[in-house]
């Protein structure tokens, strides 16, 4: 049979697949953004995470911080980490458009120092309470005047004046205060692990 009389097979395509290197596009419709609470060189406390819709606008970033940690809009001043300022008359433009991205970070910053607390007080009162339990030598006890020259006091704490002997005399079930009355007067403080009495000698 001759060539031409036989029925013609084309091979089928050859289909390539799409280069791994090739971009994708991002379809989500939402953005995972960090923000920490900074006043001046003070972090305030942890960061909050937050989910918001990449239509969202800074504005209403800032509303819902208010509505979470109760602080005045008119008080807040947003920074692109290290030290951008997020210009307040570009919060009615979107996250995007204010350079605020998907995993981005952010530092709000009260306008006045002092002027708001990211957390309740307590918080901070704990966080010093555990901080000069950790100062204090677990056999040996440490002097007051050492652990005054240690511990520093969150700014709160600081602004409402607190005294480290009067703080720890709050919580007895934590410090046992040794007071050497004779000579200089000298506190010596241990870590209370009996509920031991205050001392005088």
């Amino acid at each position: 049979m001759s060539i031409f009389t036989s029925p013609c097979t084309v091979p089928p395509p050859i289909l390539t697949p799409l280069a791994s290197n090739m971009a994708t596009v991002d379809t989500s419709t939402q953005i995972n953004i960090t923000i920490k609470a900074m006043d001046e060189d003070w972090e305030m406390g942890p960061t909050l995470k937050l989910t918001l819709e990449k239509t969202l606008t800074v504005n209403d970033l800032v509303q819902k911080i208010k509505e979470i940690k109760g602080i005045p809009i008119s008080r807040m001043n947003l920074f692109l980490p290290p030290a951008r300022v997020v210009d307040r008359k570009k919060w009615d433009n979107s996250l995007m458009q204010n350079s605020i991205y998907d995993k981005g970070n952010l530092i709000i910053r009260p306008s006045t120092k002092g002027c708001w607390m990211w957390e309740p007080i307590e918080y901070y009162w704990e966080r010093t309470l555990e901080d000069i339990a950790s100062k204090v030598d677990a056999e040996d006890g440490t002097s007051l005047e050492t652990l005054e020259q240690k511990v520093v006091f969150p700014y709160p704490m600081k602004r409402s004046g607190v005294v480290l002997s009067d703080f720890m005399r709050k919580y007895p079930e934590v410090f046992q205060m040794e007071v050497n009355t004779r000579g200089e007067r000298e506190i010596h403080c241990r870590l209370n692990e009996g509920y031991k009495l205050p001392t005088w000698t």
